[in-house]
């Protein structure tokens, strides 16, 4: 949604359209008109800086922000806000134009897949299997990696791992690239090949 604000430290509304008035869950948008855009604010005290370096616009910068606002029917949204300054003219007083975009579900939907790759990396670490995943190249390094393998190479931490190159863990180090190249011909897809690993102590680990 599009609007115009006036130049004073509060930013009344002068003009927005009817999709600024229903993000904000306003009827019309005259409902806007005279209230100011930090009344909109969830927590004024908190966020009054934020509106103001929002409308401390000038030289033709456009300046954008995060805010969070509560609707008229009290539910709280998440909204980015681009201002920008526009001299007086044409029988207009100075004033900033703006605009609204909801971004309460993108936000929801960020923390939800926050989540997910939490509880993802939660079921790794408590697998009795190893799972990792490493860099290609002769050398290769674990990227990640659950407390499974550390324990199966013989490692304190996963941590401890994660410091050494991943053919260190072969027997015959020149392996890792026959490996490397056997994944790299199967296209990305799971395979089994069997393989002499070594633990940290130096005794084999047949895989």
């Amino acid at each position: 949604g599009v609007f115009r604000l006036s130049a004073d430290a509060g930013g009344r509304f002068l003009e927005a359209s009817g999709e600024t008035a229903e993000i904000l869950g306003c009827e019309s948008s005259a409902e806007l008109v005279g209230r100011t855009l930090a009344s909109l604010l969830a927590s004024p005290q908190d966020r009054a800086r934020e509106v103001t370096g929002l409308l401390g616009v000038a030289g033709g910068e456009a300046h954008s922000r995060e805010l969070e606002l509560v609707r008229a029917d009290g539910r709280h949204l998440r909204v980015a806000v681009t201002c920008l300054a526009e001299p007086e003219g044409d029988g207009r007083p100075a004033g900033i134009n703006g605009i609204i975009q909801d971004v309460t579900a993108r936000r929801q939907a960020e923390q939800d897949l926050r989540q997910s790759d939490e509880r993802l990396r939660e079921l790794l670490r408590s697998l009795p299997v190893g799972v990792y995943r490493t860099t290609g190249g002769p050398e290769g390094r674990f990227l990640e990696a659950n407390p499974a393998v550390a324990e199966i190479f013989g490692y304190g931490s996963v941590a401890e791992l994660m410091a050494v190159p991943v053919s260190i863990l072969y027997a015959n180090p020149a392996e890792r690239a026959a490996a490397v190249g056997f994944t790299a011909q199967r296209g990305g897809r799971f395979s089994t090949k069997e393989l002499q690993l070594r633990r940290r102590d130096g005794s084999s680990i047949p895989w």
